[in-house]
C-alpha cells in the first residue's frame, strides 16, 4: 500500500523470478500485467469512464512528448477506468515526472496517474 496524506494505492503482485513481475490487483481494479524490471515503464491512469474520449486524450498527449506506447490494459470497476500504460523504458524518451503532472491537472476526468518506476525529474 503506497499513501500519502490525500492519496492511497494498493496493489497485489508478485515476482515470478528472473527479473519479471505480476501485478493481479490495483485497488479495487483486476488486471494482469506482467513486466521485466527495467524494461518498460508503466503508467496508471484512473479515469471516469467517458467511452475512449479520456482514454484517447491520454494517449495522445503522450505521443505527442515522443514516448512510445507498447502496450494498454483498461479495466472498469463501477463509473471508473484503470488503464495501465506501458512506455518504453529504455533507449527511447522516458516520460518525467513534471509531464505526467501536465496530464493530470490538464485532461478532465482523470482521478490521478501514478508510475509503476521510477520516473526523471527532468
Amino acid at each position: 500500500v503506497l499513501e500519502n496524506s490525500s492519496r492511497k494505492l494498493s496493489m497485489i503482485g508478485s515476482s515470478v523470478g528472473g527479473g519479471v513481475i505480476e501485478i493481479l490487483r490495483i485497488n479495487k481494479f483486476d488486471v494482469h500485467l506482467q513486466g521485466r524490471a527495467g524494461k518498460y515503464l508503466s503508467i496508471i491512469v484512473c479515469h471516469e469512464n467517458h467511452g475512449s474520449k479520456t482514454f484517447n486524450k491520454i494517449l495522445n498527449r503522450i505521443k505527442k512528448l515522443g514516448i512510445r506506447i507498447i502496450n494498454t490494459q483498461t479495466t472498469k470497476y463501477k463509473d471508473k477506468n484503470l488503464t495501465i500504460i506501458a512506455t518504453d523504458g529504455r533507449d527511447n524518451k522516458r516520460i518525467t515526472i513534471k509531464e505526467v503532472m501536465d496530464i493530470e491537472k490538464s485532461i478532465e476526468g482523470i482521478e490521478f496517474i501514478r508510475s509503476l518506476s521510477k520516473l526523471e525529474k527532468q
